[in-house]
């Protein structure tokens, strides 16, 4: 049976002391800088990657892919997009029917809550989250015993990874 991975990374710490006019542009603070650089030390530590990665194109979205990205080679291809800002279950869901079904692994580089949502949805959790605290820079790994993306979330997920960066 075939497999399909999805990984979920929820954005570093951002910066709320720099003024921004809008929330997309607010950058990362020093303790997310720290973290994403420490999270690309644990992906490359453990040859964590994706074949594609789909990622907000809110700034601090973007800069814990960049960081992450740079290091540890999470990915080849991504793209990023403005549906991952205030998206919802049916955005995600609608990302990874559209996956070529060539493709095994995909990651998501998003926000909360939706991204907590959503990983608990595909787990069947849809009454309580499984989560005490689904922290910034946080990886999760939902592995799926489907051959085609569009069973998905028909069948639902097992978590097979959840790690949070430690504080330095």
């Amino acid at each position: 049976m075939e497999s399909k991975i999805i990984y979920f990374i929820r954005h570093s710490k951002s910066d709320w002391d720099t003024p921004f006019s809008h929330d997309k542009e607010r950058a990362l603070s020093e303790r997310g800088l720290e973290a994403a650089k420490s999270l690309s030390k644990f992906i490359k530590l453990n040859k964590i990657n994706a074949e594609f990665v789909y990622v907000s194109d809110a700034k601090r979205t973007d800069l814990t892919f960049s960081i992450l990205n740079k290091d540890s080679r999470f990915t080849k291809k991504f793209i990023n997009t403005e549906k991952l800002y205030e998206s919802s279950i049916d955005d995600y869901i609608e990302f990874i029917h559209n996956t070529d079904d060539k493709i095994h692994k995909i990651g998501f580089v998003g926000h909360n809550p939706e991204m907590e949502m959503v990983v608990n949805f595909l787990l069947g959790q849809n009454d309580k989250s499984i989560f005490a605290k689904f922290a910034t820079s946080s990886l999760v790994a939902l592995k799926f015993d489907v051959s085609s993306w569009k069973e998905i979330p028909f069948q639902k997920g097992k978590l097979s990874l959840f790690y949070i960066p430690p504080r330095e």
